[in-house]
């Protein structure tokens, strides 16, 4: 009799630690869709605008210099992996197209391919297109 006691609390923690990593997961995702308020169609109109050689330095093995072949190059990672490893975000007026090629069992070999750009009010600013990969 006291077991099946001490078996209900137990089960009733369980579930109540469960609700609240819920709720707090739940909440966590909410603010990242209030961050994310911008559309990725609103970078398709800028698909052929050059990119100077300058915010293109540190993109190695990119077959051209235009937005579209940053975010050709970005798919084409992508498409390496079995999951999806694309996001898209945007804090305040700065925004990131991103895409991570780690492998689980090989962390030294890690690296991601980033395209940033900003707004200038409800407008891309046609000149802050950057293209970083990173280690």
């Amino acid at each position: 009799m006291i077991m099946k006691f001490f078996l209900r609390v137990i089960f009733i923690f369980v579930f109540i630690y469960l609700g609240w990593l819920f709720n707090d997961i739940r909440n966590e995702f909410s603010n990242i869709k209030k961050v994310n308020n911008h559309s990725f169609s609103e970078i398709l109109p800028f698909i052929d605008r050059r990119i100077s050689k300058e915010k293109l330095q540190s993109c190695s093995e990119l077959k051209g210099n235009t937005v579209g072949d940053v975010l050709a190059s970005i798919i084409d990672i992508n498409n390496l992996f079995k999951t999806n490893r694309m996001s898209f975000y945007c804090m305040d007026n700065s925004c990131y197209i991103t895409v991570s090629s780690c492998n689980k069992y090989k962390q030294s070999e890690c690296g991601s391919r980033i395209l940033h750009f900003n707004y200038i009010g409800k407008s891309i600013d046609n000149s802050s297109f950057e293209c970083i990969d990173t280690p």
